[in-house]
């Protein structure tokens, strides 16, 4: 994903100039885990375009494996963080419409493939927010995951402009028996798990 942040602690509605970041929830644990010299690698899907090139490229030179990232149709998502300045607080606008991975379908992940010598999967609750495919995606992954014994970490990672507390309970509900690391915090306990 693309993070375009407006310089000098400007909005996006002042701003001439962004900062572009390829980053994301799941390519930040990723990258930090390779840093720290573990063994890595990213499953997506990306552009098939300089777009898609650039985010291999960036992944790359933090030493994750990005052999089973997905190429295809549809654009990558971005999203625009105004970042807080005094008491103003940060705002996130996404845009992940059409993007390869919210268009991706069960077809293109191969889990055998991608599970193969896996100690560890690690599933941001976000993916799951950006489609109905992805929702079953994760879900899939995690149960298959957890068949093969791999751990499986999972971030709740709420995010209320991409979806609703209900389908992020639902989501959660069904996924937590399967997980062995959850990454919640006090207001996901009160607000998704009630």
């Amino acid at each position: 994903m693309l993070r375009l942040t407006p310089t000098n602690f400007q909005r996006v509605i002042q701003a001439e100039e962004f900062d572009a970041t390829y980053a994301g929830g799941e390519a930040n644990v990723i990258c930090s885990l390779s840093m720290f010299g573990h063994d890595t690698k990213l499953i997506t899907k990306l552009p098939d375009n300089v777009l898609g090139d650039k985010v291999i490229r960036a992944m790359n030179s933090f030493g994750v494996d990005t052999d089973d990232i997905v190429r295809g149709k549809g654009r990558l998502g971005i999203y625009f963080l105004e970042q807080g300045h005094g008491v103003r607080n940060s705002n996130v606008t996404y845009d992940r419409e059409y993007s390869a991975i919210s268009m991706a379908t069960k077809e293109d992940f191969d889990f055998d493939k991608i599970l193969d010598g896996v100690k560890m999967i690690h599933v941001s609750g976000v993916t799951p927010a950006l489609s109905a495919n992805l929702y079953n995606i994760c879900i899939d992954l995690i149960k298959a995951a957890n068949e093969r014994g791999i751990l499986v970490s999972y971030d709740s990672n709420y995010r209320s402009k991409l979806w609703s507390l209900e389908d992020a309970r639902k989501f959660m509900l069904e996924v937590l028996p399967f997980v062995d690391i959850a990454f919640l915090g006090l207001l996901d306990f009160i607000n998704i798990l009630e």
